[in-house]
């Protein structure tokens, strides 16, 4: 019995579609079965990173801790709630550790790096880090426009303490026969001039902790 070519060419069109299906099914449950390993080699590791911090010189270790910030979105404010993998202390710092396996924590993943910062900005700790488990490797992430604020914060400081320092002369100048007043002022606005430079000194050395 002669197949015509047409029908031939059905069945071969079929065959190859049912094929092409078959291996896309197949590779996406190959890659379900990667991430549910990733994941839980994630969280056997996960496990082990207070031990490891332990040895890295890390006290007063909390894992998981939670943390709310408010943000408006129209209007409306919205309750966002943080879970950074721990919290810990070393040579008189707080740190926010993030816990990562693999790939995942590189600098070049930008979800980390918007994690990392968003931790970073609404957590009051003194710097923020990585740790690969797989590695070993742990890695502070100095993120630049922290210093950008503190210079800001100098410069506003600095031309309050002038103006201070202005207001001071001033006052002697006008006032020369009211000594009480004058000392009144020179010593309010000194005391806030002396502020000020505990607050310049205080920024520009977490500035350069960072």
């Amino acid at each position: 019995m002669e197949i015509k070519p047409i029908y031939l060419a059905i069945v071969v069109g079929v065959v190859v579609m049912l094929a092409y299906f078959s291996w896309c099914a197949l590779k996406m449950k190959l890659g379900e079965l990667r991430v549910k390993r990733a994941r839980k080699h994630g969280l056997e590791v996960e496990k082990y990173a207070p031990d490891v911090l332990r040895k890295m010189g890390f006290r007063d270790i909390v894992e998981q801790p939670v943390y709310n910030y408010s943000m408006n979105i129209g209007g409306h404010n919205v309750e966002v709630e943080l879970t950074p993998d721990i919290i810990a202390k070393r040579h008189g710092r707080t740190y926010i550790i993030d816990i990562k396996t693999g790939g995942v924590g590189m600098v070049d993943n930008a979800k980390t790096r918007r994690q990392l910062l968003e931790y970073y900005t609404y957590i009051p700790a003194d710097g923020v880090m990585m740790l690969n488990m797989d590695t070993k490797e742990l890695h502070e992430y100095d993120f630049p426009y922290t210093k950008a604020r503190s210079a800001k914060n100098n410069a506003i400081l600095k031309a309050v303490m002038g103006l201070s320092l202005s207001v001071s002369a001033f006052a002697a100048i006008l006032m020369p026969n009211n000594q009480f007043a004058i000392q009144i002022a020179c010593g309010l606005f000194g005391l806030l001039s002396a502020i000020c430079i505990i607050s310049i000194i205080v920024n520009e050395r977490k500035s350069s902790a960072n």
